[in-house]
């Protein structure tokens, strides 16, 4: 990777394992994107307000 006058060089290895365990971090991230998004577009029924005299 060059940006300029910057260079990097980078390797990575992964292992089975390694990919299991990315693999279920990303479940759960879209299963609980999943339940925040209907959570959110669930209808709340207003507060009942005290009366006024």
């Amino acid at each position: 990777m060059r940006i300029g006058s910057f260079e990097s060089e980078a390797s990575l290895t992964v292992t089975p394992v390694g990919l299991l365990a990315v693999g279920g971090l990303m479940a759960a991230i879209l299963l609980s994107s999943a339940a925040i998004v209907r959570a959110a577009r669930q209808r709340i029924a207003p507060p009942d307000l005290p009366r006024l005299p």
